[in-house]
């Protein structure tokens, strides 16, 4: 119908297609982040120490949030790419170390991220087998890969869809749990205590505070088109994103430490909703299983995306996630993540947990050039960190370092 001026009226946007334009890249970003890998050591956490660890989920999550945003930054702030910027600031070989630093860090991700795919869709359809459905989620990913002519929408959509599935599985199970809370328990794990179990906290600061998914927020809001007068939607956009994901994350161990004794074993993803379902029936068991496969997809999907664009951006290969060498990395990624499910997948919980903390061997490196960028007045003009910002992002780059170093000497037999 025309309207009374003879011209069409403007076709009214739905509420889907509003909030992809309000967000996007940070939800990208954070639904990445927030993988089986966090659900995992998230549960192992509160079955080995309780509330104890939340302290360092939220400690996590606020540098995560500050490297999101310093990299939203240094995308929206000028028309070359982040590793374009560090080749022609400091060099071809920091700029191809950055890469690798980053695909390695997503190759580590992405063994965890397949296995825990296969697991949960056999857990909510038992006829085929895990290996089976590690193989067709592969084949899955593949085809989205490859059929797609533009992947940032694609995944913008899917990524929104399958963060609405994590709030209503998850934030559901709150009503099943909430009166076993211990409260004063609960409020002492705010604050730091003594560490007994280092790779659980190096495991549980990677999966949160992921520094390569960060710095990929400077790709996201260039795919978007979002320029330097978009800063401050994209800030919001990186703090409410991670906010959600980082709420899940808690809830996820509250959860456990509340009600599930200590010590429980955990062995696998069907063992953790067995140990739930008589705690909160069946139906908070088919949430949890829900939420973990939406958790593990879209961490599939998008992490392989995000190393091989920075691998691929490094060599000069292509910077754009339809580039074919982008996706040809991508497919690399993935394969190997499903490779080493298929053989190495018989202790699932403990491969997840030692394959997130080793995504921190690199960290230090990429945070202390994001740190760079961001004060550089050729990258940033005027828009240079406060120094306040300045410090508690050196904070985070030491953190960084000495989780990385904490890890190694944890490979080596030595704890601190």
């Amino acid at each position: 119908m025309n309207s009374t001026n003879g011209t069409a009226p403007a076709k009214t946007k739905s509420a889907f297609r509003n909030l992809v334009e309000s967000y996007g890249p940070g939800l990208i970003v954070a639904a990445t982040v927030f993988g089986a890998g966090s659900i995992i050591v998230a549960s192992r956490a509160a079955t080995t120490a309780g509330y104890t660890f939340l302290w360092a989920i939220l400690l996590a999550a606020c540098f995560m949030v500050l490297f999101t945003r310093m990299a939203a930054k240094i995308g929206c702030s000028s028309g070359k790419s982040m590793l374009d910027q560090i080749a022609s600031l400091y060099g071809r070989p920091l700029a191809l170390l950055f890469g690798i630093a980053c695909f390695a860090t997503c190759t580590g991700f992405q063994a965890g991220n397949n296995i825990n795919t296969g697991l949960a869709l056999n857990a909510l359809f038992p006829f085929l087998g895990t290996n089976a459905w590690i193989l067709i989620s592969f084949g899955g990913i593949m085809f989205l890969y490859w059929s797609s002519r533009n992947f940032y929408q694609l995944l913008e959509k899917a990524m929104m869809l399958l963060v609405l599935i994590m709030l209503l599985c998850f934030f559901g199970n709150v009503f099943f749990f909430l009166p076993q809370i211990r409260g004063s328990e609960l409020l002492r794990s705010l604050l730091p205590s003594r560490v007994a179990h280092w790779q659980l906290v190096v495991s549980l600061s990677a999966t949160t505070f992921s520094i390569v998914g960060a710095a990929s927020q400077s790709y996201f809001v260039q795919s978007k088109g979002w320029k330097r007068d978009y800063l401050a939607k994209a800030n919001r956009d990186a703090s409410v994103g991670i906010a959600i994901l980082t709420a899940i994350t808690c809830i996820i161990l509250i959860t456990a430490a509340s009600v599930l004794p200590l010590g429980a074993q955990i062995t696998n993803v069907p063992s953790i909703a067995a140990l739930l379902k008589p705690l909160l029936g069946n139906f908070a068991s088919i949430l949890f299983i829900l939420g973990f496969f939406a958790a593990a997809f879209s961490s599939a999907l998008a992490n392989a995306v995000i190393g091989a664009t920075f691998l691929a951006d490094s060599m000069g290969l292509g910077k754009g996630i339809d580039d074919f060498w982008v996706k040809f990395l991508a497919s690399l990624i993935t394969a190997l993540g499903m490779a080493v499910g298929l053989i190495f997948g018989s202790n699932p919980i403990q491969l997840t947990i030692m394959a997130q903390g080793s995504t921190v061997i690199g960290a230090p490196l990429v945070a202390g050039v994001i740190l760079l960028l961001s004060n550089h007045p050729k990258v940033v003009g005027t828009d240079k960190n406060r120094r306040a910002v300045n410090l508690v992002a050196s904070l985070a780059v030491v953190w960084l370092l000495f989780l990385s170093v904490n890890q190694l000497l944890l490979w080596a037999g030595i704890r601190l």
